[in-house]
């Protein structure tokens, strides 16, 4: 049964986990500060998201494999539409450094030759 107060605090989200619905505080903040982590293993993601959800949530030791399938299906939700399908990888980042990089060591070797 959902609640249909308006006594609901804003930092809470409700997600169901199991056959239960479970309001979780500051849910949305801690998916925000884990995807600009860029942890790309899923076992090191469930482990953050449970870890950083345990911070401000009692979670019961029999259900914690409930809770974390539960985050990192709500995790995957929040990212795509938050920030779309597709999401910047570590990789092309580090290319697009080399890439400046590159230009930029060009770019001073042309500068010096032009005395």
């Amino acid at each position: 049964m959902k609640c249909t107060c308006s006594m609901m605090p804003s930092n809470v989200k409700i997600i169901k986990i199991g056959d239960s619905e479970v309001g979780i505080v500051d849910l949305e903040k801690t998916f925000r500060e884990i995807h600009f982590l860029n942890i790309e293993d899923e076992p090191a993601l469930k482990e953050k998201l449970l870890e950083n959800v345990r911070a401000k949530n009692s979670i019961p030791a029999d259900r914690e494999n409930l809770y974390t399938e539960a985050l990192l299906r709500e995790y995957r939700s929040y990212v795509e539409r938050r920030y779309g399908a597709k999401k910047v990888s570590t990789p092309s980042v580090k290319q697009d450094s080399r890439g400046f990089l590159k230009f930029l060591s060009k770019f001073r070797r042309g500068k010096g030759g032009r005395k």
